[in-house]
C-alpha cells in the first residue's frame, strides 16, 4: 500500500506503550484519497495532517469534557450533556442583518439536584491577543442579543475562557473587563485547574440582556 501511493505514516512522533519505541500511525497518501473520492458518491475532503497546535488545543479541550464526565461519575454531577464542535455552532443574524457563526470549543449543560446550568467554554492555550479575545467575547454579546438560547432554555450561558496560568488570566480580565459592550458576569477567566470548581459551583449569569 505504500508503494502504491494508498497509505503513509503520520510524521508525528507517537509514543509507544514501551518506553523508547513509537507506535506508527497511518493516513491516506494522494492517490488512497483519489481511490476512495472516485469509490464514493459523496464528495471527499482531502485529509491533511494537523499541526501541534491543533492537537494541543484538541486534546486540551477533550480534558475538560472528561473531567465533567468524571464528575458525574463520582457523583458530584447528577448528569452532564456535552457537545463539541461542529455540533454546538450557532448561526444567527449579527450586526446589520450579516449571518454570523458561534463556534464554541464545548457546550456544556450540567444537571445537579434542582438546578441545571449552561456553559460555552473557550480553552485558551495562549496563542491569541487578548484583542482577539475581545473580538470573540463580542460575538458571544451579539449572539446573546438574539434572545435565541433564553427563548429555548430560559438561561443565558455563562462563557468561560480558561488558561493555563495566572498571568494570563489577568491579561485576559484586564482586556475583558475594560472592553465596551460586554455584559457583566458573563463571561469568566478561570484557570484551567479551577474549571470544575467554577462549574460545580453553578452558573449564576442573568437571563435577560
Amino acid at each position: 500500500l505504500t508503494q502504491h501511493d494508498l497509505v503513509t505514516k503520520l510524521h508525528q512522533r507517537i509514543g509507544g506503550v514501551r518506553r523508547g519505541s513509537d507506535s506508527i500511525v497511518w493516513q491516506l497518501d494522494a492517490t488512497g484519497d483519489r481511490l476512495l473520492s472516485a469509490l464514493d458518491a459523496q464528495r471527499r475532503r482531502r485529509y491533511v495532517e494537523p499541526g501541534r497546535a491543533f492537537i494541543a488545543h484538541t486534546v486540551a479541550v477533550t480534558e475538560l469534557a472528561v473531567q465533567l464526565v468524571e464528575a458525574q461519575h463520582l457523583g458530584k454531577l447528577d448528569h452532564v450533556d456535552l457537545t463539541g464542535e461542529p455540533g454546538n455552532w450557532r448561526h444567527f443574524n449579527g450586526l446589520h442583518g450579516r449571518v454570523e457563526t458561534l463556534k464554541p470549543d464545548l457546550h456544556a449543560v450540567t444537571f445537579n439536584g434542582d438546578y441545571e446550568d449552561h456553559w460555552m467554554c473557550e480553552r485558551d492555550l495562549s496563542t491569541e491577543h487578548p484583542i482577539v479575545v475581545v473580538r470573540q467575547a463580542h460575538i458571544y454579546e451579539r449572539y446573546a442579543a438574539t434572545g435565541d438560547y433564553q427563548h429555548t432554555h430560559a438561561i443565558l450561558p455563562a462563557v468561560l475562557w480558561i488558561v493555563n496560568d495566572s498571568n494570563r488570566q489577568q491579561s485576559l480580565t484586564r482586556a475583558l473587563t475594560g472592553a465596551r459592550g460586554l455584559t457583566p458576569g458573563l463571561h469568566r477567566v478561570v484557570l484551567s485547574e479551577d474549571f470544575l470548581t467554577t462549574v460545580l459551583a453553578g452558573n449564576t449569569t442573568p437571563a435577560d440582556l
